[in-house]
């Protein structure tokens, strides 16, 4: 694995990802967009990286997409194999180790008004809480905190993390 394949996977890390977002990272790459795509096409042989929605991968209908084009199927994920291999060559590429210890997610339903965070500590979770209480429009009713501990949680779309804590809470407008 070279820095290019890296970069992709690091792109990758954090969501599914269609070339709008790949493609930005031809600077740091040193690579044209067709280079990028190559790559991209080797790493999903290499079974690195995958497509969503069972989309199969057409070179060809990519490199004819315009750049930027917001109606693209192609969207592009890790795969464990990739996630492992992202993990793996971090230290080699970005000068630090993956570190899992302050991860967390937060999930809201205005609809519904609830939401929670789950995260790896009851302090990760608290302190994510100012996060969501940077909205314009809504507010967390701190009185409605309600604390958990869980088994797990997902931490990204590709990580599982064991052990954890979570906290409820209802959501208001101001």
């Amino acid at each position: 694995m070279d820095k290019i394949d890296w970069l992709i996977l690091n792109e990758l890390s954090d969501d599914f990802e269609s070339m709008n977002q790949i493609y930005p990272l031809e600077k740091a790459m040193q690579a044209k967009r067709r280079d990028i795509i190559d790559r991209i096409e080797i790493l999903i042989q290499k079974g690195l990286i995958k497509l969503l929605n069972d989309v199969d991968f057409d070179k060809e209908t990519l490199l004819a997409e315009p750049e930027n084009y917001p109606g693209t199927e192609f969207w592009f994920g890790l795969t464990e194999k990739g996630a492992g291999a992202f993990e793996k060559h971090a230290k080699k590429f970005d000068g630090s180790e993956i570190d899992w210890s302050g991860s967390y997610c937060i999930h809201r339903d205005f609809s519904d008004q609830t939401g929670y965070v789950e995260g790896t500590s009851e302090k990760v979770c608290l302190s994510s809480l100012s996060s969501i209480l940077d909205d314009d429009e809504w507010i967390i009713d701190m009185t409605s905190l309600k604390h958990s501990d869980i088994p797990g949680f997902q931490a990204k779309y590709y990580k599982y993390l064991s052990g954890g804590h979570r906290i409820d809470f209802r959501i208001k407008k101001k």
